[in-house]
């Protein structure tokens, strides 16, 4: 049980890393040549239609960047809304393959087949996980939660006439003591309940993205300034509107499915998703700045915030690391209890008259110092829980 729990704690600490890390990788556009419209596959040269290899990489990136943040979302998504997630993943998979096989006559067909491939790809491992139990949140980490039917079935005419001995009962104490830390905090997860509004909230963001999407392609081009509700829009430095609304709806399309999932999650690493939504905002924010150039000085704007986030992260799973060393030693204090009764229970045959000694002396030097070590461990708990 300790090597399954430190497994999943360790998945998850990954996880929140690659998160918060994943949204610089998207400044690997700025390594790309600039002078180049075309790159190499394997001795052919590919031309991918757009002006040069960095405009390029920049579409590409962004593009995968949230398929790979929705993904990370759909598999740590335990409500059944979780599937409208899948609309942001279709879109941007189609995007993806038509930018690649630009030149091909069959492009659309490609798109739409990669795209449903995809879907159905992601589905597939979902469905997996689900019949593996590996769905978020794991049940063995809620393995507290069930009372073991030994510990049910002990009479207590057998304990008030102290047929268990003295070690044994102590340690049945500190075992039912350590079970309220536990439901308390059972408890207090249990709380967590989402309104109904969020789950609205999100069907209706996923829903809106393919609007969002494409909705840069109503403007007329060559417009240069125009009025929406008393508000003037003008192109800040782009060729025209068009291009302004086009770059600020592909910020826009990765902000707020990451907003939504901040919103939806329950885990303890969910404050890296702090991390693509500040780089994000920034990119937004700089949109509308005078500057030459876009999406670069948003990456040392947000370096601070990411190191912040970074730190609580470290502190966070540090005391989540010792719950999960909390929660392995209560187990084997519960199999190792479970031991002992069914070996006392033979010794004593059941008779309630008669105090019986103990005769497995190893297995109470064992229970003891498993004992000690959990008195020294519950003073940690109560810190955290």
């Amino acid at each position: 049980m300790k090597e399954f729990l430190s497994r999943i704690f360790w998945q998850d600490f990954v996880l929140s890393i690659l998160i918060l890390l994943s949204p610089l990788l998207f400044y690997l556009y700025l390594f790309f040549d600039e002078n180049l419209s075309y790159f190499f596959i394997l001795n052919y040269k590919h031309y991918h239609g757009f002006i040069d290899n960095q405009i390029f990489a920049w579409y590409f990136l962004i593009k995968l960047l949230g398929i790979v943040l929705c993904s990370f979302w759909f598999f740590n998504f335990p409500r059944k809304i979780k599937y409208f997630v899948l609309i942001p993943i279709f879109f941007w998979t189609n995007s993806l393959i038509l930018v690649l096989f630009e030149n091909s006559d069959l492009k659309n067909l490609y798109s739409i087949f990669s795209a449903v491939l995809t879907i159905l790809i992601l589905l597939s491992i979902n469905a997996y996980k689900v019949k593996k139990g590996m769905s978020i949140p794991p049940k063995s980490l809620n393995f507290y939660n069930n009372r073991s039917i030994l510990f049910k079935s002990i009479d207590s005419k057998i304990f008030n006439n102290k047929v268990l001995s003295k070690d044994l009962r102590h340690l049945i104490h500190l075992k039912d003591y350590i079970d309220s830390l536990l439901d308390e905090d059972k408890k207090a997860n249990s709380t967590i309940l989402f309104p109904k509004w969020l789950d609205f909230m999100t069907v209706i963001g996923l829903l809106i993205f393919p609007f969002l999407y494409f909705g840069h392609s109503l403007i007329p081009d060559n417009l240069l300034k125009t009025s929406i509700l008393g508000i003037v829009l003008k192109p800040f430095g782009f060729y025209d509107i068009d291009d302004f609304i086009w770059f600020l709806s592909q910020k826009i399309c990765l902000l707020i499915p990451t907003i939504l999932w901040f919103l939806n999650s329950i885990q303890w690493w969910r404050y890296a998703i702090f991390s693509p939504i500040i780089i994000f905002s920034f990119q937004i924010w700089e949109i509308f700045q005078s500057n030459d150039f876009v999406d670069e000085v948003s990456l040392s704007s947000s370096i601070p915030f990411i190191s912040i986030i970074l730190i609580v992260l470290l502190i966070i799973s540090k005391l989540r690391f010792k719950k999960i060393r909390i929660l392995s030693l209560y187990q084997q204090i519960c199999s190792q209890i479970e031991k002992l009764i069914v070996q006392e229970t033979k010794n004593s045959n059941f008779n309630l008259g008669k105090v019986k000694v103990l005769g497995n002396k190893t297995n109470l030097q064992s229970l003891i110092n498993y004992k000690n070590e959990v008195e020294m461990k519950i003073a940690e708990l109560e810190q955290y829980n």
